[in-house]
C-alpha cells in the first residue's frame, strides 16, 4: 500500500524493486544460495503493484508517462546520459553553482563531460567489483543505490529538457552513505576526533549553503529570477519566469520574456500557448 501511494506521489518510486533487490543481495548474500526462491518471491509484490499502477493509470487517466525510445535516437540518448552524470556528481561534490535547472545539450561525442561520465561509470563498476570481492556489504549497497538512483536520469535525459537539480536527491542517498563510510574509515589513519571534526565541518558548510539557498526558494518569482540569471537563454527558464510575472499582473514583463523565449525556440507550442493566454 505504501509503495502504491509512493508511486502516486512520485513516479520515480518505480525503482523501489531494484533497491529492494540491491538490499537483499548486499545484506543477505548467503540466503540467495540457500533459498533463492524465497528471495525472488519478495520481488513479486512490488512488481504486481507496478503493473496495477500503470493499468489503473491508463484506465482512469487515459495516458501514461512512458515515451518510447526510438532506436535511431539511442546513441544520442546514451551520450546525453553520460554527459549528465558528471554534472550530477559535480552538484553533489561541489554544491555551489546550484540553480533550479541545468541545460543539457549535445555538442560532440568527444565532449569532455561525456568522456568523464564514461570514466566515472567504469570507476563505479570497478569499485563495486572490488567491494564485492572484499566483502564490504555497506559499500556495495551504497554504490548500487547510487547507480540505481541514476536510472530515472537515463529516462529523463532523452526528453530534451533541462535537468532539474532535484533529480539528484535519490542518488545522493547512496553518495552520502559512501561519504559517511569514508569518514568512518579515516579512523584507521587518524584520530577519531579528526573524522568527527571533518564531519562537523561538512555539516556546517552544507547547512550554511542550505540556509542561503532558502532565499532563492522564497517563492516562484525568486526562484525563477535566480534560475534565469544562471540560464538567461534557456526557453524553459524564460517560460517559468514569464508565468511568475503573469501571476503577479506584470504583463509587460511577462510579454517581453515570452517573446524572447519564442525567438530562442519558435517551435515550442507551450511558449505560444503561454503568450496566447497572456494576450
Amino acid at each position: 500500500l505504501l509503495f502504491f501511494l509512493a508511486l502516486l506521489t512520485k513516479e520515480t518510486a518505480v525503482i523501489f524493486p531494484l533497491l529492494l533487490l540491491a538490499a537483499d543481495v548486499t545484506a543477505f548474500p548467503s540466503s540467495w544460495r540457500s533459498d533463492p526462491s524465497r528471495r525472488l518471491a519478495r520481488q513479486i509484490g512490488p512488481l504486481l503493484v507496478l503493473g496495477a499502477f500503470y493499468m489503473l493509470r491508463n484506465l482512469f487517466v487515459g495516458i501514461t508517462s512512458l515515451h518510447p525510445l526510438v532506436v535511431t535516437d539511442f546513441v544520442r540518448h546514451l551520450l546525453l546520459t553520460l554527459k549528465a552524470i558528471p554534472l550530477y556528481l559535480g552538484l553533489l561534490l561541489f554544491p555551489w553553482n546550484i540553480h533550479f535547472l541545468h541545460p543539457l545539450r549535445l555538442s560532440s561525442p568527444l565532449d569532455l563531460q561525456i568522456v568523464l561520465g564514461f570514466l566515472l561509470l567504469v570507476g563505479a563498476g570497478w569499485w563495486l567489483r572490488y567491494a564485492a570481492r572484499s566483502g564490504n556489504q555497506a559499500v556495495r549497497f551504497a554504490l548500487l543505490w547510487f547507480l540505481i538512483g541514476l536510472a530515472p536520469l537515463v529516462y529523463f535525459a532523452g526528453w530534451d529538457v533541462p535537468l532539474l537539480e532535484g533529480w539528484t536527491y535519490l542518488p545522493s542517498l547512496g553518495f552520502a552513505l559512501v561519504a559517511a563510510l569514508g569518514l568512518n574509515a579515516l579512523k584507521r589513519w587518524t584520530t577519531p576526533r579528526a573524522s568527527l571534526y571533518l564531519a562537523l565541518w561538512i555539516a556546517v558548510v552544507l547547512g550554511a549553503v542550505t540556509f542561503s539557498r532558502n532565499r532563492d526558494w522564497k517563492d516562484d518569482l525568486q526562484i525563477s529570477l535566480h534560475t534565469n540569471a544562471a540560464s538567461p537563454d534557456d526557453p524553459v527558464s524564460l517560460r517559468l519566469l514569464g508565468h511568475a510575472y503573469f501571476r503577479r499582473g506584470k504583463t509587460p514583463e511577462a510579454e517581453k520574456v515570452f517573446q524572447k523565449a519564442i525567438s530562442l525556440s519558435p517551435g515550442d507550442p507551450r511558449l505560444h500557448e503561454s503568450l496566447g493566454r497572456l494576450y
